[in-house]
């Protein structure tokens, strides 16, 4: 099992029996790694340590995110996107009936789906509540 991450890769292996490691190697070839006892657990642990590092670097955390979301949710599903720097790093993707809205100001993170002609907010996370396992919650289509 492994997960992309921009600017990393994630790796899980079984490493012992009911034994789960995950390795979290950066662009620049330092590595982590991180033990659970499911590979799930394991890619958890790894994951949230990535957003930590990659939310300590304010000036590409918003940037880490919308490309985060791109890669996982697969550039080919995303119908229209953008990202403005201008505008403190806010960004939008718009998948068919849903799009995700990132306020770059405010760090609000919003599922949105198309209801009735209106996007409606679904789910919306503010600062200390946009993490891994919740950012994975929001791929859930």
């Amino acid at each position: 099992m492994s997960l992309i991450m921009p600017g990393w890769i994630i790796n899980v292996e079984e490493h012992s029996n009911g034994c789960f490691r995950s390795a979290a190697t950066d662009s620049e070839g330092r590595l982590n790694e991180f033990k659970g006892p499911t590979a799930e657990e394991a890619m958890s642990n790894a994951g949230e340590y990535v957003f930590a590092v990659e939310r300590r670097s304010f000036l590409t955390w918003n940037k880490f995110l919308y490309d985060f979301f791109i890669l996982n949710l697969g550039e080919d599903r995303v119908l229209s996107r953008q990202y403005d720097d201008a505008v403190f790093g806010s960004w939008w993707l718009e998948l068919p009936g849903l799009r995700l809205v990132y306020d770059g100001k405010d760090s609000i993170l919003a599922r949105q789906s198309l209801q009735a002609g209106q996007w409606m907010d679904e789910i919306v996370l503010n600062e200390s509540a946009i993490n891994f396992d919740s950012c994975l919650g929001l791929l859930v289509v």
